[in-house]
Order: structure tokens, then C-alpha cells, then sequence
């Protein structure tokens, strides 16, 4: 009885990040045309959350060197992404969704 109970919260989870993907990609097809670097409404640190899920749900934990600290930006950036070492690609990919709706749409 247990193994049909497991059976079916997996299809559920599966169901589910099916549908966190089609968002995802919905997203980043809406803001292919735009730089979010250039929009000036949003913080460097807002701009930082989206490029560290981004990269989280992309390619998973930081996996380069870290910049010297005298390349600010390249190490502002390795910092946000490291900062989600070991997040979940489908948390990061809601943590995403959820920045979309809450500062661009």
C-alpha cells in the first residue's frame, strides 16, 4: 500500500516541475529581448537574484573560480551564484518566476 502512496507523489512531483519548466521558459522567452542589466527600475541586487537562479537553474552550482576582487562585478556575480551552492534547480527556477512576477511583469 505504501509503494502505490509513493508512487503517486512522484507523479505528482513529476507533474509539477513539468509545469515550473513551461513557466520558466515562458519567461525567458518574454525577456529574451531585454537586457535586464539596462533596465535602471531594478537594484544590482535584484539584477544579482535573477542571475544567480538563472545560473542556478541553468547549470546548477557555481562551478568556476572566483573572480579577483578587483573585477567587481565578475565577483558580485560569483558571490550571488555561489551564495544558492546546493538550491534545488526547480527552487531556483520558482525563486525566478517569482522575481519575474514581482519586479518585471
Amino acid at each position: 500500500m505504501l509503494k502505490n502512496n509513493i508512487k503517486i507523489i512522484y507523479y505528482i512531483d513529476i507533474n509539477m516541475s513539468d509545469k515550473i519548466q513551461s513557466e520558466f521558459n515562458d519567461i525567458l522567452n518574454k525577456l529574451k529581448d531585454y537586457d535586464i542589466d539596462s533596465l535602471s527600475s531594478l537594484s544590482d541586487l535584484v539584477k544579482l537574484d535573477f542571475y544567480k537562479y538563472y545560473k542556478q537553474s541553468t547549470i546548477g552550482d557555481c562551478n568556476i573560480e572566483k573572480p579577483w576582487a578587483i573585477y567587481y562585478k565578475q565577483s558580485a556575480k560569483w558571490d550571488a551564484w555561489n551564495s544558492v551552492k546546493g538550491m534545488d534547480v526547480d527552487e531556483a527556477k520558482e525563486m525566478y518566476i517569482k522575481n519575474y512576477y514581482e519586479f518585471i511583469s
